[in-house]
């Protein structure tokens, strides 16, 4: 059997799920068994069980940072600012002001629930 290699820039997932695909693409079979047993017993709502989770999935993980393995000049940031035609500007708008009147109407408690920390 040949070598299966995923590269990815985003080496955290957003959700547990999302390691089991990544696990489930480069080896062979289901090291971590069904797609259903998996979420079962490795909720996202569970940071407990990711400790293990780490360890299953060790022999499937090569990470590297960039800053062990680069020269990376620091970061620059620039804003460019552009002019939208009318009808995007009123589409952005709609959107924008949707978005907004959504958090308004929240509680607290739903805002922090809502928005990522």
């Amino acid at each position: 059997m040949g070598h299966r290699w995923l590269l990815s820039g985003t080496p955290v997932t957003n959700r547990v799920a999302d390691i089991y695909t990544q696990v489930h693409l480069v080896a062979d079979g289901e090291p971590l068994g069904s797609y259903d047993g998996f979420l079962a017993w490795y909720p996202d709502s569970d940071p407990g069980r990711l400790s293990e989770l780490t360890q299953r999935i060790a022999p499937y993980v090569l990470r590297r940072r960039k800053e062990d393995c680069l020269d990376l000049p620091e970061k620059t940031f620039v804003d460019v600012f552009v002019r939208l035609p009318p009808w995007q500007r009123s589409l952005y708008d709609g959107v924008r002001d949707g978005i907004l009147a959504d958090i308004r109407a929240m509680s607290d408690d739903e805002f922090k629930a809502f928005a990522p920390t």
